[in-house]
């Protein structure tokens, strides 16, 4: 769902994007009649479903933009401090300078292996993904997808009962 500006930029830039490709892949496939035919076909077919996907989202922020429906504000980091230093009568500064300590913190933990509970938000950690086997989506032939590590966060109860 898009819920802001940026997003419907995006989004818009996106379609047209597919919209390119499906008109090339059209070109492509006219007087074609062996198997590269079929498989540009299929390529086609997957742009054409993600370009529809997204025309729908973006008709959808349209009416909603148009019905004068809120869209979703971003908090900026700045606002959040200001905040927070105005309610503990703090400077702006020393706020920021606490928020990237904890920051900091956090990673170095996560660095570590360690699990980040935030009581009230939630639970950070690293979690590893094993190597795999994908396809590239242009070709279709497999390739090997090396390990990763990603961050996982789950929600706390209290912030879930509150929302």
């Amino acid at each position: 769902m898009i819920i802001n500006e940026r997003q419907y930029a995006v989004s818009k830039a996106r379609a047209e994007r597919f919209r390119e490709a499906v008109a090339r892949l059209d070109h492509e496939i006219a007087g074609r009649k062996d198997i590269t035919s079929r498989l540009i076909q299929a390529e086609r077919e997957g742009y054409a479903a993600q370009l529809s996907t997204l025309d729908n989202e973006l008709h959808a922020y349209e009416r909603r933009k148009a019905a004068g429906q809120e869209t979703v504000p971003t908090v900026p980091l700045s606002k959040l401090l200001a905040e927070l230093a105005e309610k503990h009568q703090m400077s702006r500064r020393a706020v920021g300078s606490l928020f990237g300590d904890f920051v900091g913190l956090t990673v170095k933990n996560l660095k570590r292996g360690n699990k980040v509970r935030i009581t009230g938000l939630g639970v950070m950690q690293v979690r590893n993904r094993p190597a795999r086997l994908g396809r590239n989506p242009a070709t279709g032939e497999p390739i090997r997808i090396k390990a990763s590590k990603k961050i996982a966060f789950r929600v706390a109860q209290d912030l879930k009962e509150a929302i």
